[in-house]
């Protein structure tokens, strides 16, 4: 089973500033975890693993952005759980 946490809100509203603090505070509570990068920068997409749980992030949200490529990666990746951001409507929230 997988648990999906979207961070859910209109157009610059902060969602991925949340995700990226988000992300760097797991990085603090847990240095050592594996952490392959997929993206960095203005936005992110990585996979976390601790404990063998592995976490995906993509703060990515917009409509004609990465967004579903991510989750089908997540999910190929064996993610229990997918952390990312999406619109109130329309094509994310799909």
């Amino acid at each position: 089973m997988r648990t999906l946490l979207a961070v859910r809100g209109v157009g610059n509203l902060g969602k991925t500033s949340t995700i990226k603090k988000f992300y760097q505070l797991l990085m603090e509570a847990y240095p050592r975890a594996l952490v392959q990068e997929i993206s960095v920068g203005i936005d992110i997409t990585v996979i976390i693993t601790i404990d063998k749980v592995k976490i995906g992030i993509e703060s990515q949200g917009d409509p004609t952005d990465r967004l579903g490529t991510s989750l089908r990666l997540f999910v190929q990746a064996g993610c229990k759980v997918i952390v990312c951001a999406t619109r109130t409507r329309g094509k994310t929230v799909k």
